[in-house]
């Protein structure tokens, strides 16, 4: 068959469409074992995670507080989990950074709901540099839905970015991957709770590399790996990468984001700026909901006497002197 009929583009395409062990089986006629082809070996076992789970009086004091949101709308018992959590950046001694996952909430939620998580998970941590959301279909009507929770429960400065997040094939795998070599290298941590660490270490251990399944669930390693979106490209490699490069790169990252938060505020977007008081004033609502009645009183007008005649020819003699003889007992 190669390369008379099927050339190495085409057995390649065969290859990519089908996975390894049907072009085995169809192609190489070769019996293989789904188990015996699984590229990715799980180091997260349960003992291993527990071994880098301590108390929050542990977490280093210096640092940046980030949420990240992985989103998920189905209520179904089928369906991925909506999953957010509270992590903090921070530096070892050696200068390389660190990740200490401080706090999660997961739950299966329809849209109102999960508008609702968002805004209180808000609240509880409002230290937060800010939220990062994955980039899906429907999310700027659903952080319309958030930015009014938010204010119903009193969360007056909210700070949002959509990021895009790499769908392609292993992509997933190698940011947990990833994961991996920050745990190992004692850089990954996790803040002891019963609330989420039991959903999360069974989801870490159970990981294979291949997609979710109705009972093996992977949300909570996913969205620990989007730190990769606040870390620099080098923060697993331990500097191998040209550092200069790697400060540009995220200079100009966030200054994207800058541009991005300013062109949405200035055009009444949901995203970047800081909104104070919503409802009160101009800063912070769209054109469609502000309301006059809410503006402050004017500052009251205080009228000036005229001037007497004396005045305006001392006024008009003032302004033919040079600089140096225009104050007055000169």
């Amino acid at each position: 068959m190669f390369p008379a009929k099927n050339n190495w583009t085409r057995l390649r395409n065969i290859y990519d469409e089908k996975g390894e062990r049907n072009f085995k089986n169809q192609q190489m006629n070769e019996a293989t074992d789904a188990a015996d082809l699984s590229e990715y070996v799980n180091h997260f076992t349960h003992d291993a995670l527990v071994a880098h789970l301590y108390p929050k009086e542990s977490v280093p004091q210096f640092g940046d507080i980030w949420v990240l949101w992985d989103l998920a709308y189905s209520q179904s018992s089928t369906s991925d989990f909506s999953v957010g959590i509270a992590v903090k950046i921070s530096k070892t001694k050696d200068n390389q950074f660190a990740v200490d996952v401080l706090d999660g909430v997961h739950g299966k939620w329809k849209s109102s709901e999960l508008a609702t998580q968002m805004a209180l998970f808000a609240k509880k941590w409002p230290e937060a540099r800010g939220t990062l959301v994955e980039k899906i279909n429907g999310l700027e009507w659903l952080m319309n839905e958030v930015r009014n929770a938010a204010r119903y429960y009193g969360v007056l400065d909210m700070k949002w970015a959509p990021f895009e997040i790499d769908n392609s094939r292993n992509a997933k795998r190698n940011r947990i991957k990833n994961l991996e070599l920050l745990m190992f290298d004692n850089r990954l941590h996790f803040v002891s709770s019963a609330m989420w660490n039991d959903e999360c270490f069974k989801q870490f251990s159970m990981f294979n590399g291949d997609p979710s399944t109705k009972s093996r669930k992977d949300d909570y390693p996913d969205v620990v790996s989007f730190v990769f979106q606040i870390l620099p490209k080098d923060a697993v490699k331990g500097g191998a990468e040209d550092p200069v490069k790697s400060r540009k790169e995220r200079e100009e990252r966030h200054r994207q984001m800058t541009l991005e938060a300013m062109h949405e505020q200035m055009h009444g977007g949901t995203w970047g700026g800081t909104r104070k008081y919503p409802g009160t004033s101009p800063q912070g609502t769209t054109a469609r909901g502000y309301d006059k009645r809410n503006e402050p009183p004017p500052a009251p007008v205080v009228e000036q006497r005229p001037l007497t005649p004396r005045e305006q020819a001392l006024a008009q003699m003032m302004k033919i002197l040079p600089p140096g003889l225009r104050r007055r007992g000169n």
